[in-house]
């Protein structure tokens, strides 16, 4: 296995897309649930959403598909990620193509249990720039 995994928080990484063959060793790694961000057919070789999850199941993980894309969650969306992501047992490992997303929605679906600051600068320790969503995290928190 070659994925570059980060951990952002206790019980939360990310990393690049995954292969099926990547899995046992995500699962003796001790990560629980997998939380692919990436829709289908995005790139040629990617696996699908039925494969991994098929495969997550035989290894006794919990698996989560919410394909999205780069844009901030509407707020029904982001209520619904809140729930499931709350509902995962941990740890959680977060994918998508390079990391980037699984990042951006976990910062989203934390914006009431952080300030503003705390996760644009957690984000970027792990080498992840969020800024762009500065105002949309400020409006979450504010709710």
């Amino acid at each position: 296995m070659t994925l570059a995994i980060k951990e952002i928080v206790s019980g939360f990484s990310v990393t690049s897309q995954i292969q099926v063959e990547d899995l046992a060793g995500i699962a003796e790694l001790g990560f629980r649930s997998l939380l692919n961000n990436r829709p289908d057919g995005e790139e040629e070789g990617q696996p699908t959403s039925d494969e991994l999850a098929a495969e997550a199941s035989r290894l006794g993980l919990e698996y989560l598909h919410v394909p999205v894309s780069l844009e901030p969650l509407t707020d029904q969306g982001l209520a619904g990620f809140v729930t499931d992501l709350r509902n995962l047992p941990e740890p959680v490992l977060g994918f998508c193509r390079t990391g980037n997303r699984a990042v951006r929605m976990w910062a989203q679906a934390k914006a009431t249990d952080y300030r503003t600051a705390e996760l644009l600068q957690i984000a970027n320790t792990s080498g992840f720039d969020i800024v762009d969503l500065q105002q949309r995290l400020e409006a979450l928190s504010a709710r």
